[in-house]
Order: structure tokens, then C-alpha cells, then sequence
């Protein structure tokens, strides 16, 4: 067999998961500055882009650009049209399944009809290009827990098909997630999965610990500082606790210092991995962090270090993660591997 495939080509091609993508994060410049058009922002294309930059001495951070993205989603058809693009830029990096979180409470349009509009975009890019979506409501931390526990009941009252867990997320500084205890046992009640961002941003390891213990979590969102912990390292690992990590995260992007050799080093992802705890790359917010798919993967080669091996470990470790039937995970097991390593065989050379 002729080898002729380039890693970059390879990574694009391999059948993949990304289940930690905050839909808001995954809206174009383009998409944005038609959006700020049709709302009469007054933004120019240039102020626009600005959201996008990650260069850390000027940029602001995707939390405070998403509080722009959200701001205009004021109909139907704006929610529609940007789950159809991101399923559409998902499919061409290779994404055949995506869990996807939004924030029902920041948007300007009533539980249900926000839902129904990204159901109804999804649902169009399902029946074009064969990529299923499913939604994760976010609870905002830094709102109370009060509203977060409202905003699970109606979530829970106004139920979805593809509507199957909530998450929790923004900025954890002072917001630990024993504070919303009740919207979660809410949701566990419901029948819904569970998920939680912990330690984001380097806090206190024992967050994690907390969604596992009190929480109940089904997987942890970044969870870096569990390498701190020894005890609950070897738990995590133990019990096969899954971690979705993301190489483009904001934070240690701005503490080493960009593309550094600091940061091709010292991403605790990269100890998380070799410790033998259960990792999924994600792209997290892709257009803010400039990413997609493939250049998540590619990160994990590239910069990171990670085999081939370890990727298609990586890819394995997604389809545990999914909130699928075990039927589905044995089917996309065989089918996906199979792909993998045919493609594989057409490498030009080894990693």
C-alpha cells in the first residue's frame, strides 16, 4: 500500500469524538461580525476579531468574548445557524460524535426555544453529513446556586432527546462545586449525566474530589491539578475516572507564555497522560483558542510528544467517555479502528 498521507492529512481523517466544546466558543468571526450586523452593534470587522486574539498580553480571554456571543443570540435562527456551522467545521476535522455545552441562562430566548433551534441545526448537519450532536446545559458558577438548581428543573421539565447532561463552568475562583450540590442531585435524579469543569485554573485539587464524591460526576472537564493529590491520583486511575483536557487551555496558553518550550513541556496534560489516568483530548472553545479538531491532535504530536499509539489510546478513551449505549461504543470500537489503522498503514512515516 502506497504510503501517502501526511500526519496533518492523518489527524484530519481519523474517525473522532469532542466532548468538551462550548458552543458559544465555537462561533465564527465571521458568524459573529454578521451577528453584531444584524443587531446594529456597531463593531467593525477588525473590533470583532479582536475577541479572537490570543495574544496574552491583550486578550481578554474567551469568558469575556462569550458574554459578546451570547448577547446576540436573540432568535431562533442565529442558534440554528451556528450549530449547523460548527457540526459542519466538526465534520470536515474528522468529528463524528460531539457532546456540546451551552449556557441555557445566558441566552436572551426562553429554555425551549433556544433548545429547539440548536436541535433543529444539529439535527440539518446530522442529515447531511452523518455527525450526531448531543447537548450538555451548562450551569454558570458564577451566578447562585438558586438559579442554577431553577435553571436543572427546567431543563429536567422541558426534556430532549438529545438533551442528556448538565455541566458546570466559567470562572471556578469562587465557585467551588460543593455549591451546587442540589442542581446536580436534581439532575442525577432525572436520569441526566453528569460532568463538571474543576481546577480549570489551578485551584485546590480537592474540587475534584468533590464532583467525584459529592457531585457524582461521570467524568471530569480539565481536573489538571489532580496530579497534586497522590491518593487521589491512584483513585482516579483506579477507577478508570475519564478527563477531558485541552491542549489550547486559555490558562496555561498565558502562564508559560504562548507557543513556548515552557508550555511543550509543562502542560500538566502531558503528566496526566503518563501517569495512566484516561484522557480525551477536547478543543474546548475552538475558534477563541484559534483550534479545531485536528490541530488538537496535532498539538498532542507535535508539541506534546504523544506516539501515534497514544492517539488512537486517545481516540479509545473518547468513545468510553461518550454518554452512548454500550452497543454503540462496541460498534464504533471495531469500525473506528479499523478505519484508524488502515489510515495509519498510509502514513508517509512513523511517530
Amino acid at each position: 500500500m502506497t504510503k501517502n498521507i501526511s500526519l496533518l492529512e492523518f489527524l484530519k481523517k481519523i474517525p473522532k469524538v469532542d466532548i468538551h466544546y462550548h458552543i458559544m466558543g465555537g462561533v465564527s468571526p465571521q458568524t459573529l461580525y454578521d451577528l453584531t450586523k444584524k443587531y446594529d452593534c456597531g463593531l467593525s470587522f477588525q473590533e470583532v476579531e479582536e475577541y479572537f486574539s490570543r495574544d496574552i498580553k491583550t486578550s481578554k480571554g474567551a469568558v469575556y468574548a462569550l458574554g459578546l456571543i451570547y448577547s446576540l443570540m436573540r432568535e431562533p435562527t442565529d442558534l440554528k445557524r451556528i450549530a449547523f456551522e460548527i457540526s459542519e467545521n466538526s465534520f470536515i476535522n474528522g468529528v463524528r460524535y460531539q457532546e456540546l455545552t451551552w449556557n441555557p441562562d445566558e441566552v436572551p430566548l426562553p429554555y425551549d426555544k433556544s433548545t429547539e433551534a440548536l436541535i433543529a441545526g444539529f439535527s440539518e448537519a446530522e442529515k447531511k453529513y452523518n455527525i450526531i450532536t448531543r447537548l450538555i446545559p451548562g450551569i454558570n458558577r458564577e451566578k447562585s446556586p438558586e438559579l442554577a438548581a431553577a435553571m436543572v428543573t427546567t431543563v429536567v421539565a422541558n426534556p430532549y432527546p438529545e438533551v442528556i447532561g448538565i455541566g458546570l463552568d466559567y470562572k471556578e475562583h469562587d465557585a467551588p462545586p460543593e455549591n451546587f450540590w442540589k442542581a446536580y442531585r436534581i439532575a442525577k435524579e432525572a436520569g441526566l449525566k453528569l460532568t463538571a469543569h474543576c481546577c480549570e485554573w489551578e485551584m485546590p485539587s480537592r474540587n475534584i474530589e468533590t464532583a467525584l464524591d459529592l457531585l457524582k460526576c461521570d467524568r471530569i472537564d480539565h481536573g489538571y491539578m489532580v496530579l497534586d493529590d497522590e491518593k487521589l491520583l491512584q483513585h482516579c486511575i483506579d477507577k478508570q475516572v475519564i478527563f477531558t483536557v485541552v491542549p489550547s487551555n486559555s490558562h496555561y496558553w498565558k502562564k508559560y507564555g504562548g507557543a513556548t518550550e515552557k508550555w511543550r513541556t509543562s502542560h500538566p496534560l502531558i503528566a496526566m497522560a503518563r501517569a495512566g489516568l484516561k484522557i480525551v483530548p477536547a478543543t474546548d472553545d475552538p475558534e477563541l483558542h484559534l483550534t479545531d479538531a485536528t490541530n488538537c491532535y496535532r498539538t498532542m504530536v507535535e508539541d506534546f510528544g504523544f506516539t501515534i499509539d497514544d492517539i488512537r489510546q486517545f481516540i479509545l478513551n473518547g468513545i468510553q467517555a461518550c454518554w452512548v449505549s454500550d452497543k454503540t461504543k462496541v460498534q464504533w470500537r471495531s469500525e473506528w479502528m479499523q478505519e484508524f489503522d488502515n489510515l495509519r498503514s498510509m502514513l508517509e512515516s512513523e511517530y
